[in-house]
């Protein structure tokens, strides 16, 4: 099943960098259609860029979409 999710980036980089471990979906909005996520993703970060919509399935992850 194809999951779509809206992440902050920069966020998830910095994390990863201090942590050493995977960031994960539990602070991400997810959704079941590419479309909504996209819309959600543009009310999001309409001013900001460090905002990205992913396709997860499998736990193999995608960038599908960024301003």
């Amino acid at each position: 099943m194809m999951t779509y999710a809206v992440i902050n980036e920069k966020k998830r980089t910095e994390f990863e960098k201090k942590y050493q471990l995977p960031y994960g979906y539990a602070n991400a909005t997810l959704f079941d259609d590419m479309l909504s996520a996209i819309v959600k993703h543009h009310n999001i970060a309409f001013d900001r860029q460090d905002y990205i919509v992913e396709e997860c399935e499998s736990g193999f992850t995608t960038t599908v979409y960024r301003l």
